[in-house]
């Protein structure tokens, strides 16, 4: 069996990369816009 301890940072890492996901699509969009704005 698996330490628990390992199987608790998986669980994190991956909550913490379906964030970071979810929050990467909307930051690009959010980002893109007004950065594209000012170059234009």
């Amino acid at each position: 069996m698996s330490p628990p301890g390992r199987s608790a940072q998986m669980h994190v890492d991956a909550t913490v990369t379906l964030r970071a996901r979810s929050i990467g699509r909307e930051g690009d969009r959010g980002s893109r816009a007004p950065s594209d704005e000012p170059q234009r």
